[in-house]
């Protein structure tokens, strides 16, 4: 979905990387993710700020890369690092924000975004509110004024 919008450069710091691809005795890594990544500009972030405690290594190497990079928008479905980069004046951008973007510029139809939303909750363990969810439904079955 990342690739459809045309967002430009996609930066990723060299730990995320590592924990994106590192196998897990939990999940093997997932092929498509694997893809993704190799597409990424990968940048080394070493001893990143501390910019909240709840952050992982890997969340602060992307706030720390964000800023250095002065990117427009950091990509995160973490509500920690989501607010962490609100708090820095950095624009997250989560699947759902993802999904309405691409419908809003017509890359998908509402439908395929709904669809694509119910897949990833029911095959993929995605995890959303039922009141989010209601209200990604609503937003995109609403006509544009």
């Amino acid at each position: 979905m990342l690739r459809l919008l045309d967002l430009g450069t996609f930066y990723l710091p060299n730990a995320v990387e590592q924990e994106s691809l590192a196998p897990s005795p939990h999940a093997p890594p997932q092929p498509v993710l694997q893809a993704f990544v190799r597409t990424c500009q990968v940048l080394p972030v070493e001893a990143p700020r501390e910019f909240a405690t709840a952050l992982s290594l890997a969340d602060r190497c992307v706030l720390e890369l964000a800023l250095r990079c002065q990117a427009d928008l950091v990509v995160a479905d973490d509500s920690a690092l989501r607010r962490a980069a609100l708090a820095l004046g950095l624009r997250p951008l989560g699947t759902l924000g993802i999904l309405a973007l691409a419908a809003k510029r017509r890359q998908v139809t509402s439908a395929a975004a709904i669809g694509k939303l119910h897949e990833l909750v029911t095959e993929h363990g995605f995890r959303v509110s039922a009141a989010v969810y209601a209200e990604f439904e609503r937003r995109l079955n609403s006509p544009v004024p």
